[in-house]
C-alpha cells in the first residue's frame, strides 16, 4: 500500500526473524517485489523488554479488531497466537525467533538480493560479527530504551564501532567505497546538534523516529515537513559554527562521546 502511494520513495523494510521460517522468506520476497532498497533486521528482541510505562497504562494487548501487520490472514494469525499468553509480550514472543544467531543473518544475506543492515547492535564486536555475516551496515540502537533499561545510548557506541569496522575492512581488503560498511545511529535524535554529534563520531546517517511521529500527530504531513526543515536548518547552523563546510570535515573533528 505504501509503495502504491509513494512509487518513487526509497523504502527500507524492517524484518524480524520469525519462528515461522517460511513466513520470514515470504516477507523477504515481498520486500524485493515492492522495490525496497534494503532489509533492516532487528536483533535486539529475543524477548519483549519489560516496559513499565505500558504496564502502568494497562497496555496489555492490541484491541481485538486489530491484528499485527503481515499476520492479518487467519491462518498465520491463529498459528502465531495459539497458546495461553494474553499479554502483548506473549504475542510478540509467539512470533519472533528467540534464538537468533549470526547464522540466521548470513542465511538472510544469501536469500536476498537486497543489502542487509543489522539493527540493535551496541558493541563493536557484534558490529564486526554482523559484517562477517555479510551485512552491509549496522544500526546502533537500544530500541528507544524500551528493551533493556541499562543498555548504553547508541551515541556512546559510535566511535568504537567505526574504528572496529575500519580495522575489519582493512584486514579483509573490503575498504572500497562500494563495499564500505555503513554505521547508522538510531535513538535520541531530537535536534540538528544530535545529528552533527553522531556524524562527527563516525556515523554515516541517523534514524529519526519519535520526533517525526510527534510532528505527524500534531500537524500531519505539514508537521513532518516542518520538523525536517527545522532539523536541516539546525544541522547547517551547527556546521557553520564549527567551521565545517561538509560532513568529511565534521568527521575530522576530534570528538568524544563522554
Amino acid at each position: 500500500r505504501l509503495r502504491a502511494s509513494f512509487p518513487d520513495a526509497q523504502m527500507w523494510y524492517q524484518l524480524y526473524i520469525l519462528r515461522d521460517a517460511a513466513r520470514t522468506r515470504e516477507l523477504i520476497k515481498m520486500a524485493e517485489r515492492t522495490n525496497c532498497s534494503a532489509l533492516v533486521i532487528t536483533v535486539d528482541s529475543p524477548v519483549f523488554g519489560f516496559r513499565s510505562v505500558d504496564a502502568r497504562n494497562g497496555l496489555r494487548s492490541l484491541p481485538s479488531h486489530i491484528r499485527y501487520e503481515h499476520y492479518t490472514d487467519s491462518a498465520h494469525h491463529d498459528k502465531a497466537f495459539t497458546g495461553d499468553g494474553e499479554g502483548m509480550d506473549d504475542n510478540i514472543e509467539n512470533i519472533f525467533e528467540p534464538a537468533v544467531t549470526w547464522d540466521h543473518i548470513a542465511a538472510v544475506v544469501r536469500e536476498t538480493r537486497l543489502p542487509v543492515v543489522v539493527k540493535g547492535v551496541l558493541h563493536e564486536e557484534d558490529a564486526v560479527a554482523a559484517a562477517n555475516a555479510g551485512a552491509r551496515g549496522v544500526m546502533l540502537s537500544n530500541h528507544g530504551g524500551r528493551q533493556y533499561g541499562s543498555a548504553p545510548s547508541a551515541l556512546r557506541t559510535i566511535a568504537a564501532t567505526r574504528r572496529a569496522l575500519d580495522e575489519f575492512e582493512k584486514d579483509t581488503n573490503r575498504a572500497s567505497a562500494s563495499r564500505k560498511i555503513s554505521v547508522l545511529m538510531d535513538g535520541g535524535v531530537r535536534s540538528g546538534d544530535d545529528v552533527v554529534k553522531a556524524i562527527a563520531l563516525g556515523a554515516d546517517a541517523v534514524g529519526i523516529g519519535r520526533g517525526v511521529l510527534y510532528a505527524l500527530a500534531v500537524d500531519g504531513s505539514d508537521g513532518v515537513r516542518n520538523a525536517l526543515r527545522m532539523l536541516r536548518a539546525e544541522v547547517r547552523r551547527a556546521m557553520i559554527l564549527l567551521g565545517c563546510t561538509n560532513t568529511h570535515q565534521l568527521r575530522q573533528l576530534r570528538c568524544s562521546a563522554q
